[in-house]
Order: structure tokens, then sequence, then C-alpha cells
């Protein structure tokens, strides 16, 4: 039962780490990146002045603590507290967007517009990872030995995991007919 918790650990430690990252690469990897996530914080929050600047400045902060911290076992449960708190908020704003189809150009993951649907679902996802993370982690004491293929499995399935949340908007742009 300890390895499987330690497993768990390492993938959604793996997972909220990678996701993180790339979130904020996607956002500071350049001038058109800046500003775009820049407008869709105060689309978002529905200000125009100086603090929905500020407030994109620490989302960033917050998201790279968030990657950071995810790594290492012993911040890992606080970087996921962080994550939670982030998705939560986030999730919050897009649920209040008005009209069941809302597009926000979040910035969270390069230029794509992203449906609130879409959003929600990739915030719920990251939420059950980040509370399993935090969960899994507060309740493993030591490494265990688990070997070489134990963390390279781990480190396949959080790459997979992550890769499957980053691109969760072509997935569901391929299932566009309604039922």
């Amino acid at each position: 039962m300890t390895t499987t918790l330690l497993h768990l650990s390492w993938v959604c430690r793996g997972t909220l780490a990678m996701v993180f990252a790339v979130s904020v690469l996607a956002k500071v990897s350049g001038v058109a990146a800046v500003t775009r996530f820049r407008h869709a914080t105060r689309t978002l929050t529905g200000s125009r002045d100086r603090r929905a600047d500020v407030l994109a400045l620490l989302v960033v902060a917050g998201e790279t603590a968030v990657a950071a911290g995810s790594i290492p076992a012993s911040t890992a449960p606080w970087a996921a507290a962080a994550a939670i708190v982030l998705l939560a908020l986030f999730s919050w704003r897009l649920a209040r967007l008005p009209g069941a189809d809302s597009t926000v150009a979040c910035g969270c993951f390069g230029a794509a517009v992203t449906t609130r649907r879409t959003g929600l679902m990739r915030n719920a996802l990251l939420l059950v990872v980040a509370a399993l993370g935090a969960g899994s982690t507060l309740a493993v004491t030591g490494t265990g030995d688990t070997g070489f293929a134990g963390p390279l499995v781990c480190v396949v399935a959080a790459s997979l995991l992550a890769a499957v949340v980053i691109r969760l908007n072509d997935i569901t742009s391929v299932f566009t007919a309604r039922l």
C-alpha cells in the first residue's frame, strides 16, 4: 500500500509540476503571450485598471510556486494546496461567465481559446490530481525501495496525464457534434 501511495504521489506531483510549468511558460513566452494573459485577466475580473495587471503577476508567481513546489515531497502538499486555491478561483470566474458556450483566451496553454465547459473540466481534473497528490504525499513516509522502474513509470504516467490536460482543447474539439 505504501508503494502504491508513493507512486500515486509521484504521478500527481509530476503532473502538477508539468502542467503548471507549461502554463507559466505559455504566459511569459513573449510580449504577445504576456499581453494576451493580461487581457484575459482583465476580461475575467471585469477590471480595466492596474489591479488586474497585479493579479496577473500574482497568478504567474503562484503557478511558478506550484510547479517548483510540486517536486520535493516536503513542499508538495503546500504546492497542491496553492494549486487548489488557484484552480478554484479560476473555476469560479469561468463559471460566472455569461452564456453556456462562453469562450476565453486565458493564455494558459498558448493562444488557444477554451470554452467554459472545457476549462471547467480541465480544472476539475486538476483539482482531483492536486487533492490526491497532497493526500498521498502526506500519507507516505520515506521513499521506500522502488528501484528504477517505479519512478520511470511514474514519470511516463505523469507526462501522459499532463499532455491530456494541456491538450484538452484539441481533444474536445474533435467531438464537436452535440448529442
